[in-house]
């Protein structure tokens, strides 16, 4: 074999184990039947599934266990998460357009640069709601103008970067425009690097 024709292999086989490294562990149509075919008061079980890239959108969780799941990248637009386990899932990249997340725990998660806009305005009402959510040591960065964290236990979140070095000439510091804090508890949070203009913090636990 020639030596171009062993780098030609070499590539093919590079590009397969990492096609095969980063597919997900369930198509889309298999997640929807998955969760259509849960019993009513039964709580779906995808802990730790690989769900990232998935079109996810509009559908029922059914307050679903996603404990340690990689949704990176997953459309959730418009899906129904409310009262799910998220605990240390991650959520980067992920759309985030209108899905119900509130009183889901967060808790460990990493969300970083999420897509929240339909376009790159921030909108007048924010489409995307983490109300009354748990999200104890949660790791946000990007831009979360006008998202409502109100009554969500952001206890000893890290908002930006989790280390200094990370991410820095992409996205130097996460963005709360217009964000509504009002009643959340920060205790333990740090937002002093971030954009806060306009931000709520009625009530807020500092």
């Amino acid at each position: 074999m020639s030596g171009l024709s062993k780098t030609l292999a070499w590539i093919v086989l590079c590009s397969v184990a990492v096609s095969e490294a980063s597919a997900a562990d369930m198509t889309a149509r298999q997640v929807t039947a998955f969760l259509f075919a849960v019993p009513e008061g039964r709580t779906p079980n995808l802990t730790n599934k690989d769900l990232s890239g998935l079109d996810l959108s509009g559908l029922d969780f059914k307050k679903a266990k996603l404990d340690g799941a990689n949704l990176y990248g997953a459309d959730l637009a418009g899906a129904n998460l409310s009262g799910a386990s998220l605990k240390s899932a991650r959520l980067d990249r992920a759309t985030l357009i209108g899905p119900d997340l509130s009183g889901a725990d967060l808790s460990g998660a990493s969300i970083l640069r999420p897509n929240v806009f339909v376009d790159m305005e921030a909108p007048r009402n924010p489409m995307l709601s983490f109300k009354g959510a748990r999200m104890v040591g949660a790791n946000l960065n990007g831009r979360f103008d006008g998202v409502d964290f109100s009554k969500a236990d952001l206890t000893s979140a890290i908002f930006g970067p989790r280390d200094p070095r990370e991410e820095v000439l992409i996205t130097p510091m996460a963005t709360f425009a217009a964000a509504n804090f009002a009643d959340a508890n920060l205790s333990g949070a740090n937002l002093s690097m971030n954009g806060l203009e306009n931000a709520n913090f009625a009530g807020a636990d500092l």
